[in-house]
């Protein structure tokens, strides 16, 4: 609770962006504006307090002033969104990808001591974080890196099927299994699982044509 979110506002960034557009469509030039403001501005405090000098985005604690330490998938979300400009995604795309990336594919958090097993953590990947890295890596041109990490999450997710005859709502990133972190009894098959593997097979046969923001 005593923190601001990278992806609660790379998500609030794009609703703004979108309001904006749907208020020019409709011809509300005043509405436009000012949805279009409020963006800018959350872009800038994005920016200023979440922006590590790394190149990395972090949580940004407010009680206390200061970033989280923890290089968190998140990270993809405002790629996906577009709030980075282009010598911005160019350092958190090397930075994230150096830190996150494993044998199938993003972890949710990086590789360090917790003092607790969490399961939005590492080892654990979720198809979400998959999806939004593979989209907003594709959207700012480093489709070859997108690709390599649909093909990871494919063959993931086709090797433990055949193994369980299940899907998965999570799985662990360095093993391409279930032996994940719980903090409850993992359910199977779940929707973003099924529609992450659908997409990500779409993007690898060339059926998905991203919209790049720059």
């Amino acid at each position: 609770e005593d923190f601001c979110p990278v992806d609660l506002n790379a998500n609030l960034y794009f609703y703004e962006t979108l309001f904006a557009r749907y208020a020019a469509l409709l011809g509300d030039a005043a509405a436009a504006e000012e949805w279009a403001r409020c963006a800018a501005k959350r872009r800038e405090l994005i920016n200023r307090y979440c922006l590590g000098s790394d190149g990395i985005y972090y949580d940004y604690d407010y009680v206390n002033g200061r970033r989280s330490t923890v290089v968190s998938g998140a990270v993809f979300s405002l790629l996906y969104a577009g709030v980075p400009d282009d010598a911005q995604a160019r350092r958190l795309v090397k930075g994230a990808l150096e830190r996150l990336e494993f044998e199938y594919g993003v972890a949710v958090c990086e590789d360090k001591p917790y003092d607790y097993a969490y399961q939005w953590s590492y080892p654990n990947t979720w198809p979400p974080v998959t999806y939004l890295a593979v989209r907003g890596l594709d959207t700012y041109g480093y489709g070859r890196d997108a690709r390599r990490i649909a093909c990871k999450y494919v063959a993931m997710v086709v090797k433990t099927f055949g193994q369980t005859h299940n899907l998965w709502e999570k799985y662990n990133v360095r093993e391409g299994n279930i032996n994940v972190s719980n903090e409850y009894g993992m359910p199977t098959m779940l929707g973003w699982s099924a529609g992450t593997f659908i997409y990500a097979c779409d993007y690898l046969d060339g059926k998905i044509n991203n919209q790049a923001k720059h």
